[in-house]
Formats: C-alpha cells, sequence, structure tokens
C-alpha cells in the first residue's frame, strides 16, 4: 500500500509529477499532512490484506511530524517500510532510521539529478549515505535521452549502498508542464539501459525497472532478453493506489486529476477493481506512436501501449512522428 503522507516537499524536481497535487493542496487550503484516522485505517486495511510492507510517499514523507512514530508503529506490527525521500534528513530522523535494520526499513532515495548521475552525490544527502548505508537504494527518474548510472554504482560502493538502482520513467501529466521522457527519446533510452545493464552486471548491481518501459524503446536483437529480464516491459497499468492525505484513493499521480468522482479508503482489492475500470476507457484507441495499432508487439501481446498518461499526452497534440515502433515483426 502506498501511503502519501505529506504533500509537501523541500525538494523541487523538474520531473515531479506529484507538483500539480501539491500545489492545488495549497491553493485550496488542504491540510498537506495525511491524519492519524487515515493513517491507522490504511494500516489496518494493509495488515488485514495481508500486505508485507507499506510505502510512505509525498511530497517528502519525512516532513510530517508523525513520521517516526509511523515507522515504529509499522514496524511493531510486522510491516516493513519502504520510504521514497530526497535524502534530505534531519539528524533526529537520521539517528531513528538507522536502528532498524535493512530487512525492516528501506529507503528509496532520489536525489533529483534524473538519470545522469554526478561524480559527487549533492552534499545534502551524503551524509544520509553515510548513515544509513544498505538501507539506502538510488533512485533514477529518466525525463530526457542521456542516461549515465556509472557515478550511482560508484556512490553505491563508496557508501555500501543497497546494490539495487530503481529505474523509472519520468511521465507526463495531463494538462500539467512538468519535464518528462518524450516518446522520441525512447529508442536512445533503451540504447543506454541495455549498455547501463551490462556496466550494472558487471559491478554487481541490479537495475529494477518501473512501470511505463514498452519493448520498442530498446534494440530489436535484445527486446527478448530484455523482457525476461524485466518482466514490466509492456506492461499498462495495474494501479497500486496512492493514499492521499485525506483518505482519497488514486490510481497515480499523473492520472490524479482524471477521476471523475472520489474514491477513499476502504478495501483495497474492490477498490482497485474500480481504478481499473476508470482507467481503461481513458487508454482506449489512444497510442504513442502512430504505428501502436499494428505494432507486432501489441499483436503478439507482449505489449499493452505503455503508460496511460503518456499516451493520453500524445493524444493531446504530442504524438510521435514515427510511422510505426520497430519491429515489423516479432518471432
Amino acid at each position: 500500500m502506498n501511503l502519501s503522507i505529506s504533500l509537501q516537499c523541500n525538494q523541487r524536481c523538474s520531473f515531479c509529477f506529484a507538483e500539480p497535487l501539491m500545489k492545488a493542496a495549497q491553493m485550496n487550503g488542504v491540510p498537506p499532512f495525511m491524519t492519524e484516522e487515515v493513517f491507522q485505517r490504511g494500516l489496518a486495511i494493509a495488515l488485514d490484506s495481508q500486505e508485507k510492507q507499506v510505502r510512505f510517499l509525498g511530497g517528502e514523507p519525512t516532513l510530517h511530524p508523525s513520521f517516526v512514530r509511523w515507522v515504529e508503529d509499522s514496524v511493531s506490527r510486522g510491516l516493513n517500510v519502504v520510504l521514497f525521500s530526497n535524502g534530505k534528513l534531519s539528524d533526529a530522523i537520521l539517528d531513528v532510521l538507522s536502528s532498524y535494520s535493512p530487512e525492516s526499513l528501506c529507503l528509496i532515495l532520489n536525489t533529483g539529478v534524473g538519470g545522469v548521475f554526478p561524480k559527487k552525490p549533492p552534499a545534502s544527502v551524503a551524509q544520509t549515505f553515510e548513515t544509513l548505508g544498505e538501507r539506502v537504494a538510488l533512485s533514477a527518474t529518466i525525463h530526457h535521452p542521456r542516461v549515465e548510472l556509472t557515478h550511482a554504482f560508484d556512490w553505491i560502493d563508496k557508501y555500501g549502498l543497497d546494490r539495487v538502482i530503481r529505474v523509472g520513467v519520468a511521465h507526463p501529466v495531463p494538462g500539467g508542464n512538468s519535464s518528462h521522457l518524450r516518446p522520441r527519446h525512447y529508442n536512445a533510452v533503451g540504447e543506454a539501459l541495455v549498455a547501463a545493464s551490462l556496466e550494472a552486471e558487471s559491478r554487481g548491481v541490479e537495475l529494477d525497472l518501473d512501470c511505463g518501459f514498452v519493448p520498442c524503446m530498446f534494440p530489436e536483437e535484445s527486446v527478448p532478453h530484455c523482457m525476461e529480464k524485466w518482466s514490466c516491459i509492456g506492461e499498462s497499468c495495474g494501479p497500486i493506489p496512492d493514499v492521499l492525505p485525506d483518505g482519497e484513493l488514486i490510481p497515480c499521480y499523473p492520472l490524479a486529476a482524471l477521476m471523475e468522482t472520489r474514491l477513499y479508503l476502504d478495501d483495497l482489492g474492490k477498490q482497485r477493481g474500480i481504478l481499473q475500470s476508470r482507467i481503461a476507457p481513458l487508454a482506449e484507441n489512444k497510442w504513442l506512436f502512430r504505428g501502436c495499432a499494428q505494432c507486432a508487439y501489441r499483436l503478439e501481446g507482449m505489449c499493452d501501449g505503455g503508460c496511460v498518461a503518456a499516451r493520453l499526452h500524445a493524444k493531446q497534440g504530442h504524438l510521435d512522428q514515427r510511422s510505426s515502433p520497430q519491429p515489423a515483426s516479432v518471432g
């Protein structure tokens, strides 16, 4: 379960797809922090659903006044905590988090550098690396064609971080203006990821892809290997609901504004189905590329069409000019 406990943040990433929600909350006077009632209800539902972990998101979740207590509450009730953070943590927060084992707590850290890692980490997060070590897994959000992870591997070696890098695509927010990966750059990113995965393997690091990757991003000869390595490639939205501070459920941040009626935290399995039924009509007959409808990957059931938010953005006048995604056939 994803608990979006804070709509405040102390970092400004150009690719942030939570920013529209954070701005709307501020303009409308909506409290930025999750209430105790919503959190406890979410925790109870996670336990009843036999979830093994709870994920704290934001904004920056560590800004919530009850953050420390809620982490303790989650772990004491047998749930592992996955924390999505920018890593700008106070000494007090670091002291608390360092008391948990890597099995109980994982911090997925996005420094805001996108997919190009500099030689040295930002000074604001170096202390987090030094204090939390293997509890920290790096995250790369790709929003332009360049993907350079070599220095990320160096950070992992130097600070003893978890040897996994979560790699995601920066998706567009329909109607928004955040920086995001354009479909015309998909091939360049796919080629870069194939090269990066080889380097990662040689250095004992795993690349873990998030949603939004499609087969035609990757060189044709690499597609079978890539799809075996990363089973998420080609999958469309199967929402893990994000719970907002007031208890509202959204399928993901990029699609939040498109949900016509509000849905609140209750039966998680049932509500996943409701969210899926609301997403499906949005994606119908909307494609990233002009040739998607007849693409061999789609016809062979290897691709559902990619990120729905990206497909909606393409339909709004940004459709890629490629006549058809590669390849012309499969098999």
